[in-house]
C-alpha cells in the first residue's frame, strides 16, 4: 500500500509542476489518476495534507540520498562532489511557481520544508567539515559551524532570492560557481590538488 501511495504522489507531483498547486484540484487529481475522490481521500485528509505528503516524501528522498553519500568510504571532498550532483538534479527540477504557491497557500507546509532543508544541508555540511578537517585536506582553522550556516544561507539564496533568479544563467551553473567558491576556500593545499584530481578525472569520464 505504501509503494501505491507512492506512485501516485509522484504522479500528483508532476501535476503540481506542470500546472501549479493553486490551479489542481482534488477533482482534477482524482480524474488524472483514474481514481474516485473517496478513494483519494482514503490516503488523505484533505489538499493540504496531500500537498504535505508529496513534499515530506521528497525530503525523505533526499535525506536518503545524503545518508547514503555520508556512509560510503570516499574522502570529503569526493562527498561534496556527489552531493553537488544531488543539487544539480534538485536545481534542474526547480520550479519558483511550485515554491510561490507554497509560500502563499500553504505556509504551514512551507515552513516545515524550508526548516527541515536547512537542518540537512547544515548538518550534511557541518558533517563534511569536519571530516575534511580529520583528513588534513581542510584549512584546520576554519569554524565549522559558521560555514556551514552561510552554506545553508548560499544555499537558499538559491531557491528563494528574486535576485538569485534574476541572473541569466541556468541555475545549475549558478550553483557549480558557488560550489566551487566554496571548496576553494575550505580546502588546503593538499585539498585543492585533491580536489583539481577528483574534478579532471570527473571531466574525463564525462568526455
Amino acid at each position: 500500500m505504501e509503494n501505491t501511495h507512492h506512485d501516485l504522489f509522484e504522479r500528483i507531483k508532476e501535476m503540481f509542476m506542470k500546472y501549479s498547486i493553486k490551479s489542481v484540484t482534488m477533482d482534477d487529481i482524482s480524474r488524472e489518476l483514474g481514481i474516485s475522490k473517496k478513494t483519494l481521500y482514503q490516503c488523505v485528509v484533505d489538499k493540504e495534507d496531500l500537498v504535505d505528503k508529496i513534499f515530506a516524501a521528497e525530503l525523505v528522498r533526499v535525506e536518503a540520498i545524503i545518508m547514503s553519500i555520508k556512509q560510503t568510504d570516499l574522502n570529503a571532498i569526493a562527498k561534496f562532489i556527489e552531493s553537488n550532483k544531488l543539487m544539480h538534479e534538485i536545481m534542474d527540477n526547480y520550479d519558483p511557481g511550485v515554491y510561490y504557491d507554497l509560500r502563499k497557500y500553504y505556509p504551514n507546509v512551507y515552513s516545515k520544508l524550508v526548516n527541515v532543508r536547512r537542518k540537512h544541508t547544515y548538518e550534511a555540511m557541518f558533517n563534511n567539515l569536519e571530516q575534511g578537517k580529520n583528513e588534513g585536506l581542510y584549512r584546520a582553522e576554519i569554524n565549522s559551524e559558521i560555514i556551514a550556516k552561510m552554506h545553508v544561507l548560499k544555499i537558499e539564496a538559491m531557491i528563494e532570492n528574486d535576485f538569485v533568479a534574476g541572473i541569466d544563467l541556468p541555475k545549475a551553473q549558478v550553483f557549480n560557481e558557488i560550489f566551487t567558491y566554496h571548496i576553494l576556500g575550505v580546502c588546503n593545499e593538499a585539498g585543492i590538488i585533491e580536489f583539481n584530481k577528483l574534478t579532471n578525472n570527473l571531466t574525463i569520464e564525462n568526455q
